[in-house]
Formats: structure tokens, C-alpha cells, sequence
């Protein structure tokens, strides 16, 4: 409007003008019939609705108030959307419930959850999986230090097992000179055995005109015997 520079057609602080008036008139005889194309859509496609309106004036504390004023379906009262239309003095708001979304909504939340448990119990894994790393490692450490150990005992004992060849191998040099020498000592002993008895054989056949009476001594040296001679 013009000739008007002040309030209520402008005003300052908010550097708003007033321009007018708006309405609008809605024709809702056949949503109230229930011959609306779109909502029977919305029943044919198995979902359930609620039209509501909301005006101050209808509400005694001068509240936005809402107001059912046409449902259809099994669970018109349940929401899965709302789509909300304001209108000068009113608001117009359609709420769409859709049971499939529901169930839809109910298997995310329990993926979601199911998530959350699988993320734990790998977490837990991951953790074990850590600690039995790392007592491996010190395991492997043990059992590094333990080889070395051995392989110095190992090498210690091979040592003395060669020193203790050895020792054999003297020892059956020492043996075998000992068994060569005694060879040679008893041939030694066995010839003067055999010489001894000749001797003796044939001094008995030389006096047999001696007569022995008794044994006197025996030793490597020979018999002496006491006896007579006859002659």
C-alpha cells in the first residue's frame, strides 16, 4: 500500500512492510467422502494415513491445536513421515505410516546392533590376538637364548667327547703294547719250560742209577729233589 511510511504498513526495527491479506480455500468434499485419488492410493499400496489441521482459534488456550480430520488404513495413529503444508491462520499436515518401512526399520536396528556386537567381540579377538603375539615373541626370545645354551653345551660336550677318544685311543695303543709284550714273555716262559723238561728228561735218562726220595723246592729255577746215588 502507498501514503502509508509507518506502522502498522512498515516497520522499522525488522524492515518488514505489510503488503495485505492472503487466503486460501481447499475443497475437501471428496477427501471427507473418500473419493480423493490420492489417498486411495496410498490405501491400495497398503499404507495407513492421518490428515490433521491445526488453528489457534480452535483451541480455548490459543495454542496450534491439532485436529484429526480424515484417517484411513489400519494404523492411521502410527507415523513413518509427516509432511507439513502452512496456510495463512492454519497448518495442514499428512502423516504416512508405512508397516513394511517398519520392519525394514526394525531388521536395520538390528543389523546396527549386531554390528556393534561383532565389532566388540573382533576387538576382543584383535586384542587376544595381540597378547599371544607378544607372548610368543617373549617365547621365541626364551627359546633363542635356550638354543644358544645348548648349542654351547652341545659344543663343550663335543669336546669332551673328543678328548675322551682320545684317551681311548692311548689307552688301546698302551693295551696293545702290553699284549704284544706279555705274548713275548710267555714264549720266553714256554721256551724255558720246554728247555727245563728237556734237561730234565735227559738227565733222567743219563742217572738213571740216581734214586729220588722227596721233593725239596720248586720255582723258576727249577726242581730239587733229595735223593741217593746208587752208584
Amino acid at each position: 500500500p502507498t501514503g502509508c511510511p509507518g506502522p502498522p504498513c512498515y516497520n522499522p526495527g525488522t524492515r518488514k512492510k505489510f503488503w495485505g491479506f492472503a487466503g486460501a480455500l481447499v475443497n475437501a468434499e471428496s477427501v471427507l467422502e473418500g473419493k480423493s485419488v490420492h489417498l486411495s492410493r496410498l490405501l491400495s499400496d497398503d499404507l495407513s494415513y492421518m490428515l490433521t489441521i491445526s488453528r489457534p482459534d480452535w483451541s480455548p488456550d490459543g495454542t496450534n491445536a491439532a485436529t484429526t480430520f480424515v484417517s484411513g488404513g489400519s494404523n492411521p495413529e502410527k507415523v513413518t513421515a509427516t509432511v507439513a503444508v502452512p496456510l495463512p491462520g492454519n497448518s495442514w499436515a499428512l502423516s504416512v505410516y508405512n508397516p513394511r518401512l517398519e520392519k525394514i526399520l526394525n531388521i536395520r536396528r538390528g543389523l546396527v546392533a549386531m554390528v556393534v556386537v561383532v565389532a566388540f567381540i573382533l576387538s576382543g579377538l584383535l586384542l587376544l590376538l595381540l597378547l599371544f603375539s607378544k607372548r610368543a615373541s617373549v617365547l621365541l626370545e626364551d627359546q633363542l637364548v635356550t638354543n644358544k645354551l645348548l648349542h654351547e653345551e652341545k659344543e663343550s660336550r663335543e669336546a669332551l667327547l673328543s678328548r675322551q677318544l682320545d684317551l681311548i685311543a692311548c689307552f688301546e695303543e698302551n693295551t696293545m703294547a702290553n699284549k704284544k709284550q706279555s705274548k713275548g714273555q710267555l714264549n720266553a716262559l714256554e721256551q724255558i719250560a720246554t728247555a727245563k723238561a728237556a734237561i730234565s728228561d735227559m738227565a733222567t735218562r743219563k742217572n738213571e742209577d740216581i734214586a729220588v726220595q722227596e721233593l725239596l723246592a720248586e720255582g723258576a729255577f727249577g726242581k730239587v729233589y733229595k735223593g741217593k746215588w746208587r752208584g
